[in-house]
């Protein structure tokens, strides 16, 4: 073999197993995920979540292990008149072949009672659970809000609590 092609194979395999997109499982594909510093009685974590199918899917469900908050909710934020108002929903819907962002302003997972601050440089093990298909398992970095670099690094993990 050439070395030329020896290259070519080499480079190829870091491109199939190091994807930047984030992880994929069950096709759902979860990147740029982080949790923003707090010392407050709630976080907050935000993400992308790219869904490659025909179909829409949702997210129904972010778990959160119990040494860090109560528990975790799925937000939004509505306008009424002048007023921004944060909102709890039941899911977040993933529009088929679309990237939905959970960020500021918009989606995103609420911690509730936080039991110890969430300082950078720590990760959160959050579980994200879909309407279809098995849930996906990351530690989430936290980061101040002028460090987050949106490289789609997660930091794979699975998560110690079952909550069922």
């Amino acid at each position: 073999m050439s070395r030329l092609s020896a290259c070519f194979i080499f480079v190829l395999g870091v491109l199939l197993f190091h994807s930047p997109s984030g992880y994929a499982e069950n096709g759902v594909q979860i990147s740029s995920t982080w949790a923003r510093t707090s010392n407050g009685p709630v976080g907050v974590v935000y993400a992308n979540i790219y869904n490659p199918h025909d179909q829409d899917r949702s997210l129904v469900e972010v778990r959160v292990c119990g040494n860090v908050c109560d528990h975790a909710e799925l937000h939004t934020h509505i306008h009424e008149g002048d007023i921004v108002k944060m909102r709890p929903v039941d899911k977040i819907t993933l529009p088929a072949k679309a990237t939905t962002r959970l960020e500021q302003g918009g989606f995103h997972v609420m911690l509730m009672g936080l039991l110890r601050p969430l300082v950078e440089g720590k990760t959160v093990p959050v579980t994200f659970v879909f309407d279809q298909g098995d849930p996906v398992k990351i530690r989430v970095p936290v980061q101040r809000l002028a460090s987050f670099n949106n490289t789609g690094d997660n930091n794979r993990s699975e998560c110690p609590c079952q909550k069922q």
